[in-house]
């Protein structure tokens, strides 16, 4: 199987120390249009993200993001902060 991707990244100095970060991918199979795909864009997939960065001293930095990108690895379907032994 085989995807063709389109991902754009913005990035946004706000202030000196505020940066915003936003991300957009479009993954779509190259074997053509799914018809049996049940999302109504062919198969295609839409992904974004964002990020906000903050540094209000020289040894602190503060990032709060959120993203919807497809997670793969053991922890699935848990939080990335999950662990099993």
């Amino acid at each position: 199987m085989s995807v063709g991707a389109y991902t754009n990244q913005m990035n946004y100095m706000i202030k000196d120390n505020l940066n915003l970060s936003t991300q957009f991918s479009l993954a779509s199979p190259m074997g053509g249009v799914n018809p049996y795909a049940k999302n109504g864009f062919g198969g295609s997939q839409i992904y974004y993200g964002a990020s906000l960065d903050y540094q209000p001293t020289e040894n602190i930095f503060v990032k709060f993001s959120m993203n919807n990108y497809p997670r793969y690895g053991y922890a699935r379907p848990y939080s990335s902060l999950y662990h099993t032994r």
